[in-house]
């Protein structure tokens, strides 16, 4: 159980815990990307669609940041994403990190309805989804709302 209620490192604490290499002053992409870089033959993601290398892993995290760039997604940019949990999650979430975009994480059981409210409440400039997931196409739902 996590404590909401609980103390804040001081500022001595969060030092002593940088100094000694316990806590990195770093992003999970820049990790990504030095693990690619380290061991690129090692195993980063195992999901019901195979194993994905660090090597791989860090290849499609910068496919993502180029078609996320193209489309327009902008540092600080809001972007909305429906995904299963499977690796397209952890890539998509990856290069917004690595692009500093906010992800807006929409639930698999939201329909249209859902889908128009949070859209306007976060503002987001994109949408991404899965084609098709356990017999519903969420391509479909999207291009109606627009």
């Amino acid at each position: 159980m996590i404590d909401f209620e609980a103390r804040l490192p001081s500022a001595e604490e969060i030092e002593r815990n940088v100094a000694a290499g316990l806590w990195k002053n770093r992003t999970l992409p820049l990790e990504v990307r030095e693990r690619a870089a380290r061991a690129p033959e090692r195993e980063a993601i195992i999901d019901a669609h195979g194993r994905l290398t660090y090597g791989e892993l860090g290849d499609l995290i910068d496919r993502a940041m180029i078609q996320l760039t193209a489309l327009g997604v902008t540092r600080g940019g809001r972007v909305a994403v429906q995904l299963p949990n499977w690796r397209h999650f952890a890539i998509i979430h990856l290069a917004l990190d690595a692009l500093g975009a906010v992800i807006v994480p929409i639930p698999l059981m939201s329909r249209a309805s859902e889908l128009t409210y949070i859209l306007s409440l976060t503002e987001a400039e994109a949408v991404v989804v899965v084609s098709e997931y356990r017999g519903f196409d969420y391509r479909e739902m999207i291009e109606e709302l627009r």
